[in-house]
């Protein structure tokens, strides 16, 4: 799905306000081509689940209105904007965990448990079961990676205020 090909309509325009403004305010700072925030929303959208691609596409493309999405998935409209609500959050969420921090002083396995857990928000246990490793252990692979990352981004003289202290970034 290509966020290009929207279609502005009174019933989107927040969400196409946010997703813009957040994403290109958020890293035009760090002097962003355009063609690098295209990629960035791409990425994003590929660490979206399912459901919230097709919730996006519903807003973007089909420009649905709350009403008409809460018909087609069958949910009442107060689900659709706390859905809404949600992926707005995930949204700067995952933008953040792929913008903000220098991974490169992770190492491979920790990339991909950064990966897993702060992009696709997986849980600590179904990333155990996928690598094959103590719960345990993916919990303390978890706070060396937050522990790094908040080091090096403290080193670096980058704004501190956004730290890994929770699951979200």
């Amino acid at each position: 799905m290509k966020l290009s090909k929207f279609h502005i309509t009174e019933n989107n325009q927040d969400m196409i306000d946010f997703t813009v403004n957040s994403i290109n305010s958020n890293y035009a700072s760090n002097k962003y081509s355009r063609k690098a925030l295209k990629a960035l929303k791409d990425k994003i959208i590929e660490y979206l689940s399912g459901e919230e691609r097709k919730l996006l596409y519903m807003i973007y493309i089909d420009s649905l209105s709350v009403e008409q999405i809460a018909d087609k998935l069958n949910f009442t409209q107060n689900n659709v904007h706390k859905k809404i609500r949600k992926l707005k959050k995930d949204i700067k969420q995952i933008g953040d965990a792929l913008v903000l921090y220098d991974l490169s002083v992770l190492t491979a396995d920790e990339k991909i448990v950064y990966e897993q857990y702060f992009c696709y928000r997986k849980s600590i246990q179904s990333i155990a079961i996928m690598l094959g490793k103590d719960r345990r252990i993916i919990s303390n692979e978890i706070k060396i990676i937050k522990t790094k990352l908040n080091d090096n981004l403290s080193q670096s003289g980058q704004n501190t205020e956004k730290t890994l202290k929770s699951k979200k970034i």
